[in-house]
């Protein structure tokens, strides 16, 4: 079985995956160094030492962020057409950047291997925008259409094939935030849901804020929401627990971000609790 969904099955062992990274960065005095591997591995390996996530996570999107603003050329590149996926369709066709995604993925794949590795990216519907924002330096004025997002998803399905013997275990496609797209939407993501059922990676939605129950496509072996949807679930617990809010019911596996400003007493007294 997947090491990431066998953590989600009942009787599992109670576990918690951690986002940390603003955290981590302020009480390590900078943020990681996220275009230098060797660097920045070591920097996630001392949070993840501090922390002890039960699943490792690694946000593409702070990587090809960082290397955005690095790269005036690659942004003049995904701003020459104002096609609406033409910015994502041109970042995700950069060599330079896929290969060192996949460098990060192999390098924390072997410093740390006794977690499930997760590779977070926006979903396909997602990405369009973000992209955009990034090539434009504003949001899209339109909401992507259904062509856009079904092409978007064959983009990152092609740029995922890099990674098929780079050691993940599972991804995580990030709805954002807004209303939780409909099941018609979520189907145009097939082609990227083949690619991962090919490499036998568990695929996840993290679902916006406020998401009920929810039907997902059967290829879908999880989500991140908060609240029980039809596959197995992540439950996202709320900001209000480090501030001693109830966690809310028990799961085989929670998720919770520590906000930037936490101090570190605080996360040790509130990480020991959830844990039990």
């Amino acid at each position: 079985m997947n090491p990431l969904i066998s953590r989600l099955q009942p009787g599992a062992t109670p576990g918690l995956w951690i986002d940390g990274t603003d955290y981590c960065a302020r009480l390590f005095g900078a943020d990681a160094p996220w275009l230098d591997v060797t660097a920045g591995v070591a920097w996630l390996r001392k949070a993840q030492d501090l922390l002890r996530s039960d699943v490792l996570e690694l946000d593409a999107m702070r990587i090809v962020d960082a290397a955005c603003a690095a790269r005036l050329e690659l942004r003049t590149a995904m701003a020459a057409r104002s096609r609406g996926g033409y910015a994502l369709k041109t970042l995700l066709a950069d060599e330079s950047l896929r290969a060192l995604l996949v460098e990060w993925v192999v390098a924390l794949r072997s410093a740390l291997p006794n977690a499930p590795l997760c590779l977070r990216l926006p979903s396909p519907r997602a990405t369009i925008g973000h992209a955009w924002q990034l090539a434009h330096g504003a949001p899209p004025e339109d909401a992507a259409d259904e062509d856009m997002i079904d092409a978007a998803a064959l983009h990152v399905a092609d740029f995922l094939r890099g990674f098929s013997s780079a050691g993940l275990d599972a991804l995580l496609l990030d709805e954002g935030s807004g209303p939780m797209p409909a099941a018609d939407t979520l189907a145009l993501y097939q082609s990227v849901l083949n690619v991962a059922a090919g490499y036998q990676w568990a695929v996840g939605l993290a679902c916006p804020q406020g998401t009920g129950a929810a039907d997902l496509p059967a290829a879908f072996a999880f989500a991140v929401a908060d609240a029980p949807l039809t596959v197995p679930t992540v439950l996202r617990l709320p900001a209000s627990v480090w501030d001693g809010g109830d966690a809310g019911p028990a799961a085989p596996l929670r998720h919770v971000r520590i906000p930037e400003p936490t101090q570190p007493e605080q996360v040790l007294r509130q990480l020991g609790q959830l844990r039990g």
